[in-house]
């Protein structure tokens, strides 16, 4: 009687090594689509719920607060808003707002936000964010405002990563809608959409 032994020939293990190679090539870009948007979604909703914890705060205590860069979560630094941020409670200083000073309280802390060191960086820029004497603000009357009035011009964070068009080999399909865009209106209230990133600063809806 003859046995045969149960199991892959050599040829059916490089079938399938070969299937699996061209399945996990095709859903690879998928996945990496998949974890950036996650990314860009949950820092958009991050900005978003500080921003709204300065407003609120400002409004339950009667001061000013703001929020400004911060790559060391004690003070306003002049840097780029990818490298964190704080909430605090914004007092006058003698000469300016915007910068924590030793009756001010920090009110939340923001780190480093993922993919801010990365070849192609996630970056969020403010361009028409207030510079105080350390860096961007936005500060928040004891009203809930941002402007006297809460008329204004609005403030808008563009978000962007390696999928935006000044990148080489990214195309418009790729880049379309990959982006986020939160605006700051003067009455104080926030809301994102998502954006087609033109360079790494500048998101167009």
């Amino acid at each position: 009687m003859i046995h045969r032994h149960a199991g892959f020939t050599v040829i059916e293990l490089m079938i399938t090594v070969a299937v699996i190679a061209v399945l996990a090539t095709i859903a690879a870009p998928s996945m990496r689509d998949l974890v950036k948007n996650a990314r860009m979604t949950a820092l958009a909703n991050d900005l978003m719920t500080d921003l709204n914890v300065a407003r609120s705060e400002a409004v339950k205590r009667g001061v000013r607060t703001a929020i400004c860069t911060s790559n060391n979560g004690t003070s306003c630094t002049n840097t780029e808003w990818r490298y964190g941020w704080i909430v605090f409670t914004d007092s006058v200083d003698g000469t300016d707002y915007g910068s924590v000073n030793g009756t001010d309280a920090i009110l939340k802390t923001a780190p480093k936000i993922d993919g801010a060191d990365e070849d192609v960086p996630t970056r969020i820029t403010a361009p028409a964010a207030p510079a105080g004497p350390a860096g961007q603000y936005v500060g928040f009357r004891p009203s809930g405002v941002v402007t006297p009035g809460g008329g204004g011009p609005n403030i808008e964070f563009h978000m962007c990563d390696s999928r935006n068009l000044s990148v080489s080999g990214v195309s418009a399909g790729e880049a379309s809608g990959k982006g986020r865009r939160v605006t700051l209106t003067g009455t104080g209230r926030a809301h994102a959409v998502r954006c087609t990133c033109a360079s790494a600063t500048v998101c167009n809806p």
